[in-house]
This record gives structure tokens, C-alpha cells and sequence, in this order.
């Protein structure tokens, strides 16, 4: 029944429009100075793309704290004028809960990522929760090692998906990397460290097109289904859910995990999806058969859907 249903959001979701106009609780197309990347900045292979920079990784774990009560006293930046696509309630609480900005939310090529389905790569991301959702998506600049710490950087995509059926599709360029994750019913909150408490999607585009679920920040994490559609013209077929092609922390290492041979890739095999080593025995990979573009499906579920 569950995989019956993510198929009917997916099916429905080609046909799911964009929106085209502005909802009154959100505000203006917030302009943003925009760079692109090099050549150097593509994989040269198939890897997971850590988000714990090495001067973390010998820091204790913080507590836990999905669900930990708001400290107004966190928030760091104003909701008066606001994204397109995001709401006000939702823009409150990222501030609420330690968000350094808004997303930039750029409604035209920047040559980055941006809302719309002209790129050469395209994710939609349907809500098929039962609670709203605020989806967060960044890119990792080179040498950036804490492009997904939201309390130290202001993600490329902030977006309010609130209902069940609400869906937003997004443009990425190729020679990126980066991630995202999803705050539930507005009570995920970010950890010790500042990450989004909750699973990611990670990718990257161009010659090693690759895109993963990855537990590794919160194995409790909310779930979500991956479905690549494949390179231009032609099919991919890939999936990675909860439970395939998924990187999860070894028995053992706790709730989170992410240093070096603490955690696997699990049950990835098939069409287009990959799995090795890395010189350190980390295991790489992920769904592949988008290289240099194509599109993807993100179906954001919750426990009981």
C-alpha cells in the first residue's frame, strides 16, 4: 500500500503545476549575486559526500533534539519581506529554531539552482506527508565544509510545501554538489551542530551524476523515495528509499554518525546504481543514469504514510 501510493504521487506529479503566481503570505524574488561553477568543482568519482567537517569530528555528539521546544532568543534574521515560495509561519520558525537566512530562492537561471524546469537537471519534490513541510536544499561550493550547516549558511532553496499534494519543482546546473533535508509540521529542529535534524537527499551533477538518501545525521529521520528518471533521452530507473541504496550508521555508532568507516551504502545494486570503496575503505555510490542531465523525484513521506 505505502509503495502504491508514493507511485500514485510520483505519476501525479508530471502533471502537478508549477505555481506561477505569488501566495499573499509570501513575498518578492530576493535578487542574489550569482557565480558559476568550474569544471573542477564535478567529482571525479562516485563517492558520499560527507557533511561533517574534520574539525567536528572529534567533538562529542550533541544531544538530541528532533523535537526540541523553539528558543526564540536563536533567531538571527528578519521574515518582514519574504522568498517567493515561502510562508510567513515557516520563515518564523527557521528563525526560531537557528537558521542563519531565507533561501535565496531564485526564480531564473543564476546558473546554480533555482525554481523552475529549464536546467539541464530538474527535481520535484512532492509532499506526500500528512503535515506541511519547509524543504531546504543547498549546494557545497569547493572547500566549503560547512555548506550544510544552515546555522552557518544561507541554503539556495527554502520552500514552504504545505499540504499533502504540494510540490515544487526545482532546476539544478551541472558541476554541483550539495544535499537536502525537510522540516516536519515545523518542529524539526537543527542539531547540536546545525544541521537540519532529519534524513538528506544528497546529489551530484554532471559526468558522475549521483543521488543518495542518507541517514547518517538522524537514522530516526522522516522518509523519503528517490526516483531517478535518467539522462536526457534516455532511463534510469534507479531508486534509493530508507532502505535502498541508503547510507546508514554501523550497530553501534548511535543515532548519528560520520566519520571514517562508521556507516554503510546498503542494498544498492541494479540498474544504474553503483557501490565501491574509497582509498579510506568509506563506501561510495549511489543511483546514477542522469550524467549530465536528467530528472529526478523526491517523494517526502512521513512514518505512517
Amino acid at each position: 500500500m505505502v509503495l502504491s501510493c508514493l507511485l500514485l504521487f510520483i505519476l501525479q506529479t508530471a502533471a502537478y503545476p508549477i505555481p506561477n503566481t505569488r501566495p499573499s503570505d509570501v513575498g518578492p524574488l530576493q535578487e542574489i549575486q550569482t557565480r558559476s561553477e568550474s569544471d573542477s568543482s564535478v567529482w571525479s568519482g562516485t563517492r558520499e559526500f560527507m557533511y561533517v567537517p574534520s574539525v567536528l569530528k572529534t567533538m562529542p555528539k550533541g544531544p538530541e533534539n528532533h523535537n526540541r521546544a523553539r528558543d526564540t532568543s536563536l533567531a538571527q534574521f528578519s521574515c518582514s519581506s519574504l522568498v517567493y515560495g515561502l510562508s510567513a509561519a515557516d520563515c518564523v520558525y527557521m528563525a526560531e529554531i537557528g537558521m542563519l537566512g531565507q533561501g535565496n530562492n531564485s526564480l531564473e537561471d543564476n546558473g546554480l539552482i533555482w525554481i523552475g524546469a529549464d536546467g539541464p537537471n530538474t527535481f520535484t519534490f512532492v509532499n506526500a506527508a500528512d503535515v506541511p513541510l519547509i524543504l531546504i536544499l543547498w549546494y557545497a561550493p569547493q572547500n566549503d565544509d560547512q555548506a550544510s550547516f544552515m546555522n552557518a549558511r544561507v541554503p539556495a532553496i527554502s520552500y514552504s510545501l504545505p499540504n499533502t499534494g504540494s510540490a515544487v519543482e526545482l532546476s539544478v546546473a551541472n558541476g554541483l554538489s550539495g544535499a537536502w533535508s525537510t522540516i516536519y509540521d515545523r518542529s524539526t529542529a537543527l542539531t547540536a551542530f546545525g544541521q537540519v535534524d532529519n534524513t538528506f537527499g544528497e546529489f551530484s551533477s554532471g559526468v558522475y551524476a549521483t543521488v543518495d538518501v542518507s541517514r547518517l545525521v538522524n537514522m530516526s529521520g522522516d522518509p523519503m523515495t528517490i526516483m531517478v528518471s535518467g539522462e536526457s533521452g534516455g532511463s534510469g530507473g534507479c531508486v534509493s528509499d530508507m532502505s535502498t541504496c541508503v547510507y546508514t550508521c554501523d550497530a553501534g555508532t548511535g543515532n548519528s554518525c560520520g566519520t571514517e568507516r562508521t556507516y554503510s551504502l546498503l542494498n544498492c545494486g541494479g540498474p544504474n546504481a553503483v557501490k565501491s570503496m574509497d582509498s579510506d575503505g568509506n563506501p561510495t555510490g549511489g543511483c546514477q543514469g542522469w550524467s549530465f542531465g536528467g530528472h529526478i523525484d523526491i517523494v517526502l513521506t512521513g512514518p505512517d504514510s
